[in-house]
């Protein structure tokens, strides 16, 4: 049922129109309703019923656009360009309700400027769906978490996350991980406990031979990183970088290059950090005095 509404779905809108419309009609002698405010109510659900129909196209046309991207991130913002030149306009003036007309302004940001902002609160929205976005391409995932890792712990979007990640493993991308800890978060069972799950997840079989064999977790304390302790992002290589910061309340998606070489050199930095530890040396906790 769910896959004949999405092949359908404009179909569905005008035959939806239809039933409404003709149920209006039927019933208005029945009613309070003049002939004049009939016609109003009718003309109305046709112009909402035509704009759900171009917004359905236009979201398929942008679909399309992103799932064949190519290795370089200026084609593909390129297609986008092209794609909505002339119509940018229209595109948002359509599109004036739910978050279509938010999508469609980020895509026109990304286009012209190679970054864009969106709320925090949308981070795990976003790293899923670039990891869904990287299932198909030439690439791998490096990230950062050195702030709010406790949602690991609570959150169920991001074990979903989690979950995106060790599926684009599976699928033979390489996917790293980094946690920047504090000391304090070494004493924390349920913490360690959140680690061990993520290795476990992000650890490929010993006999892999695809790119994920390299895959993996690793830990750092806070103090050792260094300049790079206020680092953490999700960088789907080499396309696109998702940046929080430790206060603020936005997050910055972009795909300018030198921004993109600068995410991969802090990477390796600390990946190849002697500080840096896989989660198997975790030390034990320290039990306390009496």
């Amino acid at each position: 049922m769910k896959q004949f509404y999405v092949k359908y779905r404009e179909l569905v809108f005008a035959i939806a129109y239809i039933i409404v419309a003709c149920i209006i009609w039927a019933t208005a002698p029945y009613t309070d309703l003049t002939r004049r405010e009939t016609l109003i109510i009718t003309l109305a659900l046709g112009l909402l019923d035509v704009e759900l129909i171009v917004a359905s196209m236009l979201f398929k046309r942008l679909d399309q656009v992103l799932q064949r991207a190519r290795p370089s991130e200026l084609d593909w913002r390129d297609d986008i360009r092209r794609m909505t030149d002339g119509h940018l306009n229209e595109l948002t003036l359509l599109a004036v309700w739910g978050k279509s007309s938010l999508y469609f302004n980020k895509v026109k940001t990304m286009a012209s400027e190679g970054k864009y902002l969106t709320e925090k609160s949308e981070v795990y929205g976003e790293t899923i769906m670039y990891c869904r976005t990287l299932r198909d391409l030439k690439g791998e995932l490096m990230a950062i978490s050195a702030f709010n890792i406790d949602d690991f712990i609570n959150d169920p979007d991001a074990k979903d996350y989690l979950s995106a990640n060790a599926e684009l493993m599976r699928q033979g991308k390489k996917v790293r991980r980094i946690f920047i800890l504090d000391p304090m978060d070494l004493e924390r069972t349920d913490f360690r406990h959140m680690l061990q799950i993520h290795d476990n997840q992000l650890t490929p079989p010993k006999d892999d031979i695809t790119e994920a064999k390299d895959s993996g977790v690793k830990w750092i304390l806070r103090r050792h990183a260094k300049e790079n302790a206020d680092q953490d992002f999700a960088f789907f290589y080499p396309y696109v970088i998702v940046r929080q910061g430790a206060t603020g309340s936005k997050l910055d998606i972009s795909q300018i290059k030198v921004e993109l070489e600068e995410a991969a050199r802090v990477f390796d930095c600390l990946w190849n950090d002697p500080n840096t530890m896989r989660v198997s040396q975790l030390p034990p906790i320290e039990k306390k005095s009496k």
